[in-house]
């Protein structure tokens, strides 16, 4: 019996110390991991407590919203696209032609810069809208206008008219060289003009898939055309047969043809956008603007005749002749240059006509992962037909989106011309007003010479 209770006291102690060592080995293990569990529960609390600032943060702006707050419902005025270029003269240059030529202006040295190519283009949309219909779709409204006219003479042209031009410089006292000059002067050379003009109507939808991550946007467009011009050609000779004048003359037909409520019928085109967030950093997208569906139909054309005749007097046979002929002495300081557009004709001739076909891929680059920061190359081509001329089109633009501001620019080449561009936005939500500036030019360092001008404004509010 003793020997029960010694054994049953001894497994009591040995029980006793066993759990001792097990809560002391409990503890100790608890004791090393809190300290650890402590950090890093410091560390996220830390984390949590960092925020961007709401002008950086992406919060409320995704795909579908162009990386700007979206509104429930806003509707647009005013927003214009204007602009000019010119291959030869500069701002100030353009006022001498206007008010009067200055002292020191003299046109050899434009004509020294070889073809002259000159281009406007217009684009208007004076009410736009558009409106979130919940969490399922975007959808909005454009009635607009676009335009451009495009003219271009060859080198050869200017060429000839420069040769022309310094004849009348030569020594009249040296016949022999005058008559030289004359006699192997070769004047020829060709210019073209081609433009059109619609007014359309586009209905669009966009909706975002795949979490936001996918943007998917159609817009089907009704346009009628106002004005349609195929590129014309007009080709210039020498005629040489008054032995007095030397002429340089072209004569060509242009068919054109003009809106008429009662001999046309409208067109319809498609535009397609996509756009994906490849990662937080990168979206990559593409587009492809007035796809062909139904060509408008215009039957209103005028025909108009160009006849263009630049004369200069043929100073030799003057100086030869001058005995038999006194009165021809008046021509010597003689320079005539006609230049006719009259309408010859108008018939009820129909003519397919559709907007010019863009097509382009675009990358938006994040490096704060936000809109903080958008950097955005373009890479693309157009197809014209009433220039008859295909277009690489390339561009660069970056912009910063501050609280209300938002500040954009960069370089472009869009359909042969460059530009070097600037645009202001001011975002108060409830209203919103753009302006921008930009200077142009047919090459990239025309651009920075202010060889041509353009304007953008908008206007819009909404809530």
């Amino acid at each position: 019996m003793k020997k029960l209770v010694i054994l049953s006291i001894i497994a009591g102690l040995s029980f006793t110390t066993l759990s001792a060592q097990d809560a002391a080995k409990t503890d100790g293990a608890a004791k090393k991991a809190e300290p650890e569990k402590t950090e890093k529960s410091e560390e996220s609390e830390k984390k949590s407590k960092f925020k961007l600032p709401s002008f950086i943060s992406t919060e409320g702006a995704d795909l579908s919203t162009g990386y700007r707050r979206q509104r429930l419902f806003e509707i647009g005025f005013a927003e214009t696209q204007l602009g000019l270029s010119n291959s030869w003269f500069a701002f100030g240059e353009v006022l001498d032609l206007f008010t009067g030529f200055s002292e020191d202006f003299n046109i050899n040295q434009f004509l020294s810069k070889g073809e002259l190519a000159v281009e406007t283009a217009i684009y208007s949309k004076p009410v736009s809208a558009k409106f979130r219909i919940g969490s399922l779709f975007t959808m909005d409204l454009g009635i607009g206008m676009e335009a451009n006219l495009f003219f271009n003479t060859s080198k050869a042209t200017i060429d000839s008219l420069s040769s022309m031009l310094n004849l009348t410089k030569l020594d009249r006292n040296d016949t022999t060289a005058l008559a030289n000059a004359f006699n192997s002067l070769n004047v020829q050379g060709d210019f073209y003009a081609a433009g059109s003009a619609f007014m359309f109507l586009n209905i669009g939808a966009e909706k975002s898939f795949l979490n936001k991550k996918l943007l998917v946007r159609a817009a089907p467009s009704v346009y009628v055309p106002v004005f349609y011009m195929p590129q014309t050609d007009v080709h210039l000779n020498t005629d040489r047969s008054d032995p007095a004048w030397l002429s340089l003359i072209g004569k060509e037909s242009a068919g054109a043809w003009l809106f008429s409520s009662e001999n046309m019928t409208a067109g319809m085109d498609l535009s397609l956008e996509t756009r994906y967030a490849v990662w937080p950093i990168l979206d990559a997208g593409a587009t492809i603007d007035n796809i062909p569906m139904v060509p408008a139909t215009m039957r209103n054309k005028k025909t108009y005749e160009i006849d263009i005749d630049y004369q200069l007097p043929n100073i030799p046979y003057i100086l030869d002749n001058q005995g038999m002929y006194p009165d021809l002495m008046d021509k010597l300081d003689d320079i005539s240059m006609k230049f006719d557009f009259n309408e010859t004709n108008s018939a009820n001739t129909p003519r397919k006509v559709l907007r010019p076909t863009r097509l382009g891929f675009y990358a938006i680059i994040k490096p704060f992962k936000s809109r903080f920061l958008l950097i955005r190359p373009d890479l693309g081509c157009s197809l014209n037909t009433a220039a008859d001329f295909s277009y690489f089109n390339w561009g660069l633009r970056g912009e910063l989106n501050l609280p209300v501001l938002s500040v954009s620019g960069g370089t472009r080449l869009f359909e042969s011309v460059w530009s070097q561009y600037i645009t202001l936005v001011l975002d108060t939500r409830i209203f919103e007003f753009s302006l921008g500036v930009a200077l142009r030019g047919p090459t990239f360092v025309s651009s920075w010479t202010a060889r041509g001008v353009g304007l953008s404004l908008g206007f819009k509010f909404g809530f």
